[in-house]
């Protein structure tokens, strides 16, 4: 883990290591990190904008891309001043949903969490919880791609 990289940033410095854009831009902050996982918070599951709602709504399903956002930024965070060209989530894996909408669950922000289990050569694998409050929303295992490098 770089030293120079603090274990708490805010949006701008996160998006700045992943490349989402406009309102796919999830995540409000980190709130911890280290070599094996990251705790994120957000509130974008409130706007009523939010480009995964459909009809109005937004589906519990969705937590998997809070997750998955993590997943990317703990990968970019471990691996330092190296590039990380893109992380591609390669499969799911013992997911289990427990709320069928993000939309109606009042002004608390979502917790992320996302644990480093296994890393080897372009792959790690993860687990990772969203919760709101004291409720767990979703929680799984995740595999990803990562490629490292300048294109």
């Amino acid at each position: 883990m770089s030293l120079s990289i603090s274990h708490r940033l805010v949006a701008h410095e996160i998006y700045r290591r992943i490349p989402h854009d406009g309102a796919m831009r999830l995540l409000d902050a980190v709130t911890d990190w280290d070599d094996t996982m990251i705790e994120c918070a957000a509130g974008s599951h409130t706007d009523p904008e939010h480009p995964l709602r459909w009809l109005g709504r937004l589906a519990g399903v969705h937590a998997i891309e809070y997750a998955a956002q993590a997943v990317a930024l703990h990968a970019s965070l471990v691996s330092g001043d190296a590039p990380l060209r893109r992380a591609y989530v390669a499969a799911f894996r013992r997911v289990d949903l427990f709320a069928e909408r993000l939309d109606t669950l009042g002004d608390a922000p979502l917790a992320v969490r996302a644990m480093l289990k296994a890393e080897q050569g372009g792959g790690a694998q993860y687990t990772f919880d969203v919760r709101c409050a004291a409720q767990t929303l979703t929680r799984g295992m995740m595999t990803v791609a990562i490629e490292r490098g300048v294109p």
